[in-house]
């Protein structure tokens, strides 16, 4: 496959995690999870189970999407610093298998819903509230995996400027996010109050990265 082919095929898996990420995420349970209701998160759950379910495997789609992703800068950036990319791939795999085994929580706050004989030992209100706690543990996993879906940014801008295969200024936004996803990952484990928007430099870079990935590729070398 030609460098350019790669880089296409990197720029379709980015443009598949926005996807469904932005699905799953944003459109399904941040309309079906209510913070600190569980009564009315319960509700939602089992009135729209079937999006639910189909939530989660978008966040399947999502965690292949980025494995792919990871494998496609590998083989890109491979020829231009073999360690950087080797360092790229890893933290990529890391990362998925973090987030693969975080959707655990999702099946088990459904279960928890779905009435099972054996849990007839616990109230309503008991499972409502230990199902809204799992689903509480899927965003904190989330935010765990900020550790490698973040930091894989720093390695992804420093290869950007070594290869000159997209613009300085996508790679240093990718820099400069990855160190802000981090100061965001360690200020909320520490107990701060880090705003959101502090992640906006690594969004607009890994759009504009996938914009351009997918329109321009990459010179041929």
């Amino acid at each position: 496959m030609t460098t350019k082919k790669t880089a296409r095929l990197a720029g379709l898996s980015y443009l598949f995690i926005i996807i469904f990420g932005i699905f799953s995420h944003i459109i399904v349970r941040g309309n079906i999870i209510v913070s600190n209701d569980s009564a009315r998160t319960a509700t939602n759950i089992l009135n729209q189970e079937t999006l639910f379910r189909m939530s989660i495997v978008s966040d399947l789609l999502m965690v292949l999407s980025y494995l792919a992703l990871g494998i496609c800068l590998y083989f890109l950036f491979k020829p231009v610093h073999t360690k950087s990319a080797i360092l790229l791939l890893a933290l990529n795999i890391i990362g998925a298998s973090m987030m693969a085994l975080n959707m655990t929580n999702q099946f088990i706050a459904l279960y928890l819903l779905k009435g099972s004989p054996y849990l007839n030992v616990f109230d309503t209100n008991q499972l409502q509230a230990a199902s809204l706690f799992f689903m509480n543990l899927h965003a904190i996993g989330y935010k765990m995996a900020t550790i490698s879906y973040g930091l894989w940014l720093i390695p992804m801008g420093y290869l950007g400027l070594k290869s000159k295969y997209f613009p300085k200024l996508i790679s240093y936004l990718l820099i400069v996010g990855g160190a802000s996803y981090m100061i965001s990952f360690f200020g909320t484990i520490l107990g701060g109050q880090i705003p959101s928007d502090i992640t906006i430099p690594a969004d607009l870079g890994e759009f504009s990265l996938c914009l351009w990935l997918l329109i321009r590729g990459v010179k041929e070398t």
